[in-house]
């Protein structure tokens, strides 16, 4: 047996035949695993890898999700066999070998940019395009199962294709349709000095905001959704905001059960003491 080292990792190298270790002094030739990395780092390697994984998705999506499933399970199970059945001086190698070449990656700021990028395009809420990725995942579950729990606790529901954050949205909008009024608009997030902020709907003249008595009296700082979870003042400031600098906010204020709604100013509801705000107010307007 004759040895030698390779050039970049320094691993010891094994040759049965003198002519064969001469031959690789001589193309000065790399371990295996340097001859990967060096692969990894050309652009014909990229190109292919992006061919593959094309490939790959195309065929899955051709595919039930059974099926998708019993080959990943039989691909990890068939890596998890050869593992286990591979010597402890054999795993413990691997592991330098992957220490090694896993700090040699990072250690390229290319591959560090690349892997940053990565992560930013998979992670729709740091995407420019947030907000569409939210409203097509929300539209396709409402087309699917006639709702969507969204983002958050409460459901989704598409009426006359406008998208509805809860039953009393959705109240609301079929009110309108139903005394033949006009139909507001979805809105898009709003910059205000305090931070940003969203109505409900959106008319040429007016904003709406849709509350039930107990989200008014959260807004005004009356009440909080739980004991860690605390009413936040800005919310209101946001809305008094934008109801002073850009565009007035209408609060319609709804009661499910008694199919009652009320729609009142911002003046109207900064004047509400704590004890007036139950059944009765639909009276007061």
């Amino acid at each position: 047996m004759y040895n030698r080292n390779c050039p970049l990792c320094n691993k010891d190298l094994i040759y049965k035949l003198k002519s064969g270790l001469l031959r690789a002094e001589r193309k000065q030739t790399i371990c295996r695993n340097c001859s990967q990395l060096e692969q990894k780092k050309s652009e014909s390697y990229s190109e292919r890898n992006e061919k593959i994984s094309k490939s790959r998705k195309e065929y899955f999506k051709n595919i039930d999700k059974e099926e998708h499933q019993r080959q990943i399970d039989k691909f990890s199970e068939g890596i998890r066999n050869t593992y286990e059945n591979k010597s402890d001086d054999w795993k413990e190698e691997w592991k330098k070998t992957c220490s090694r070449t896993s700090k040699e990656k990072w250690s390229d700021p290319s591959y560090k940019e690349k892997v940053s990028e990565k992560i930013k395009n998979n992670n729709w809420s740091k995407r420019s395009d947030k907000e569409d990725i939210i409203q097509r995942g929300i539209l396709t579950k409402i087309e699917k199962y006639g709702k969507s729990n969204g983002l958050g606790k409460c459901i989704q529901f598409l009426v006359n294709g406008l998208v509805c954050d809860g039953t009393h949205e959705k109240f609301y909008i079929e009110w309108l349709l139903s005394e033949d009024e006009d139909i507001p608009v979805g809105v898009n997030s709003i910059k205000t000095d305090i931070g940003f902020y969203t109505p409900d709907f959106e008319f040429d003249e007016y904003y709406v905001d849709v509350k039930s008595i107990f989200t008014l009296k959260v807004l005004l700082g009356f009440s909080s959704y739980s004991k860690t979870k605390k009413s936040n003042p800005k919310q209101l400031l946001k809305i008094k905001y934008i109801n002073d600098n850009i565009k007035p906010i209408k609060i319609i204020l709804v009661d499910i059960t008694k199919n009652q709604l009320v729609e009142l100013s911002i003046n109207n509801i900064l004047k509400l003491k704590e004890n007036e705000i139950n059944k009765n107010i639909f009276k007061l307007f």
